[in-house]
């Protein structure tokens, strides 16, 4: 009976942290109060993975060790922070440190980090439970720096079992350090604006030491992590051609890289959404707004603040202030206008400092 008791308090411990370390917007976004203040997407752990492989597969190249860099530069950027500094007791340095980390990564579903073995000329470490082996290399490799206040080049091997060995090697070379990245589009700035109704996380469990919602694994990742990645993949994609006839217009973005790179995440999404089989029910356009709670809001995706009809077709102009990126939260949109329209969708983008508006239409004019 007390490992109940113990299991069910350290659930609602979690759930509490978790709600106040990640406020939830008015604008459907789930902001981090610690670091940078950073906007994260709620991922289930299993999903990410399948996400990841599906993005390599429609940009035909690997992604993971480029996913590992920008983890790596994401990391170091956000322990710049004031409230990030690790503790310096007289005592047991490193070993109360790596526990000042355990503790930050476990609210943000990172797994666990332990030193294997430590060497003039190489560092080992393990981190168990880790939700994808670049994610935990990076991150690893960055707050090992921060720790030991010095450059590492790392590389990995996964266990195959949840369990990654990272080994750091020191770098002399002179590394600037990493600077802020800004969203290349523009929209409202970010509310704080507390949402009404119950907080995304207020059914977190703590279970066997992973944060789990609903019996799901989950992961935090920070908007600037998928930025830095998004920067990382676009020199790759110069002998990438675009397709002829584009699913969605994206207004404003000039660069051929990056839309290439929106495409295939909204493409990506599109898909996966489809074949989850989600029901969404749209009897007016006003729908539209419970459909973004639904969809978008619950992972910090944003929200959809207004909807209005197009045409006779399901056709919708939608409005939202805040997008943790317009590439995801369109990609998601366009799965549930097919999930509700029975046919396939096409959308166009805008954004400016008034925020964003999306129109989803038919793919295809019907006769």
């Amino acid at each position: 009976m007390p490992l109940v008791d113990d299991a069910v308090e350290a659930s609602d411990e979690l759930a509490a942290e978790l709600q106040e370390r990640y406020l939830a917007t008015a604008s459907g976004m789930l902001v981090e109060q610690s670091g940078q203040r950073q906007p994260v997407w709620a991922c289930p752990v299993s999903e990410f993975e399948l996400w990841l492989g599906a993005l390599e597969g429609m940009l035909d190249m690997p992604l993971g060790r480029r996913l590992a860099h920008a983890a790596a530069e994401s990391e170091e950027w956000r322990m710049q922070a004031a409230d990030r500094k690790p503790p310096n007791p007289l005592f047991g340095k490193e070993k109360k440190r790596l526990v000042w980390l355990n503790e930050d990564w476990h609210q943000r579903g990172m797994g666990e980090i332990s030193l294997l073995e430590s060497e003039p000329g190489e560092v080992s470490l393990v981190v168990r439970r880790r939700p994808h082996p670049a994610l935990a290399a990076g991150i690893t490799c960055a707050a090992w720096e921060r720790i030991q206040k010095r450059r590492y080049r790392f590389r990995w091997t996964d266990g195959g079992s949840g369990e990654s060995l990272i080994t750091l090697e020191p770098d002399r070379r002179e590394i600037p350090s990493s600077a802020a990245m800004s969203p290349s589009w523009d929209e409202v700035p970010a509310s704080t604006t507390v949402a009404t109704g119950p907080h995304p996380f207020l059914l977190s469990y703590n279970e066997g030491g992973d944060w789990t919602v609903d019996g799901v694994r989950m992961l935090a990742l920070a908007r600037d992590l998928l930025l830095r990645f998004e920067d990382v993949v676009l020199p790759h994609l110069a002998d990438k051609e675009r397709s002829s006839d584009p699913r969605v217009g994206w207004t404003g973005v000039d660069d051929r890289d990056r839309l290439l790179f929106w495409d295939a995440l909204a493409e990506v999404g599109r898909v996966k959404f489809v074949a989850t089989g989600e029901m969404v029910l749209v009897a007016a356009p006003t729908d539209w707004v419970d459909v973004g709670r639904r969809f978008l809001s619950t992972s910090g995706m944003g929200t959809i603040t207004t909807a209005e009809s197009l045409d006779d077709m399901g056709g919708v102009r939608l409005t939202a202030d805040n997008l943790f990126h317009p590439a995801l939260a369109i990609g998601i949109l366009l799965g549930a206008w097919e999930r509700a329209e029975a046919r396939p969708a096409g959308a166009a983008w805008t954004s400016s400092e008034h925020g964003h508006t999306i129109e989803l239409t038919s793919l295809r004019d019907i006769a």
